[in-house]
């Protein structure tokens, strides 16, 4: 009998998440600083870069792109600060790549695979909600 072992080694975020975050803060009825919301966008914006394009400034000539399909604030990670980052707010990253595939740009199957339903229902985008006939009460998941 063959039995397999697999090591996963994750950083160790000690902030928590995104989630977590923002409940102690309503908890406190305390909004969330400005800066750290923007240093949150400016990184969910790098990351979604890097998913398209495999980089920022650097772009690998082959690439397939990664969609996430699972983006919401319990899986954005707040790991300690870093040099190149605010020294007060805890750096973002995301996780929960358990739903994600690899594609690229010209993948006829992209919208259709997107729209599955596969994701947290109240996380999805408007296009990517069923659409419910009311003259038929029947769903429609294909918007051609």
């Amino acid at each position: 009998m063959t039995t397999l072992l697999y090591r996963l080694y994750l950083p160790y975020c000690p902030y928590g998440d995104l989630a977590h975050l923002i409940e102690r803060y309503k908890k406190e009825k305390l909004l969330l600083p400005e800066p750290f919301i923007w240093r949150v966008l400016l990184t969910l914006a790098e990351t979604g870069l890097i998913m398209e394009k495999g980089g920022i400034d650097d772009v690998p000539e082959e690439w397939q792109q990664i969609v996430h399909r699972d983006l919401k604030p319990i899986n954005i990670f707040l790991d300690t600060h870093s040099p190149d980052s605010h020294p007060r707010y805890p750096v973002p990253k995301l996780a929960d790549f358990g739903l994600a595939f690899q594609t690229w740009p010209d993948d006829p199957l992209n919208p259709a695979i997107w729209a599955d339903g596969a994701r947290t229902v109240g996380h999805r985008p408007p296009e990517q909600i069923p659409f419910m006939n009311p003259e038929t009460r029947e769903r429609v998941d294909d918007f051609k």
